[in-house]
């Protein structure tokens, strides 16, 4: 998203038409946008590797797992709650 996001908002054809939304009036410097970009794929890389072992680990049996939802109630609701926040 950080490389298409940056480039509709500042590169592309479009940009001079949105201009007049813009919060700051100023462009980023490249060095910014580089860090956005640096930050993104980090960020996506650390995400992925986590999911990655939770779901091997998960697949593996190591996971607390029940046969259906109604057998944790509690359990379940709070992770519906929270899922946002850890995910």
């Amino acid at each position: 998203i950080c490389g298409f996001w940056d480039w509709f908002l500042y590169c592309s054809p479009w940009s001079e038409k949105l201009a007049p939304f813009k919060f700051n009036p100023r462009y980023p410097a490249t060095r910014q946008i580089l860090h956005d970009a640096v930050m993104t794929v980090s960020a996506s890389v650390c995400g992925s590797g986590v999911e990655i072992l939770i779901c091997h680990l998960y697949a593996g049996g190591y996971g607390p797992s029940s046969a259906a939802i109604i057998d944790r109630p509690l359990a379940t609701c709070l992770w519906a709650i929270t899922i946002t926040h850890w995910r």
